[in-house]
């Protein structure tokens, strides 16, 4: 598939504008997307899900590993809606997320025990990939994510910062936390 998301969440016009999401849908397997022009590419909740070879490219983020917050989406029904677990025991890999305006990969917001392997990224804002502590981040509180792993894989130069609890990258270029601490932001 090819999903390009509206631009009018650049203008105010609109909220949000995400390209897939996976709100309330245990083992799904997202697979084989080109994403581009959303808030997220792809936004990832609940459980045991498998995201693989998509291509991610000039969305705010490309992928975000999270929770989808409490009346976020509003169905057809004019109900509001939200994820009932963020996202855990996720498998990501063979990805790319590039040129995205803030960050390739996102874990947050609770996000634990998935598995990031051999992404590629480049020229994103922020980070390529970033797995966040307690945040601020979207104007109110989310929980550490935690117990996370990433392994560059062939991709060395991607940028990684690991916040949280009992997250770990192995390979990238991982930022240094004292220079760019992990802060409630």
């Amino acid at each position: 598939n090819t999903v390009v998301a509206s631009s009018g969440w650049l203008t105010g016009d609109i909220a949000e504008a995400d390209g897939i999401v996976n709100m309330n849908g245990p083992g799904a397997m997202i697979k084989g997307n080109e994403v581009s022009g959303g808030v997220s590419g792809i936004f990832n909740s609940d459980k045991d899900g498998t995201c693989q070879n998509n291509y991610l490219h000039h969305n705010y983020i490309g992928m975000i590993l999270c929770k989808v917050t409490a009346d976020l989406i509003i169905l057809p029904s004019g109900e509001s809606t939200g994820a009932i677990f963020s996202c855990e025991h996720w498998t990501v890999t063979n990805n790319v997320s590039k040129d995205n305006f803030n960050v390739g990969y996102l874990v947050v917001d609770g996000a634990n025990k998935n598995k990031l392997i051999n992404n590629d990224a480049s020229n994103n804002g922020s980070y390529d990939i970033e797995l966040v502590g307690d945040s601020q981040r979207f104007g109110y509180y989310t929980p550490p994510s935690h117990d996370n792993v990433v392994h560059a894989g062939s991709f060395q130069n991607i940028t990684i910062k690991v916040c949280g609890i009992n997250n770990y990258a192995y390979g990238g270029v991982q930022v240094d936390l004292s220079l760019d601490p992990c802060s409630l932001d």
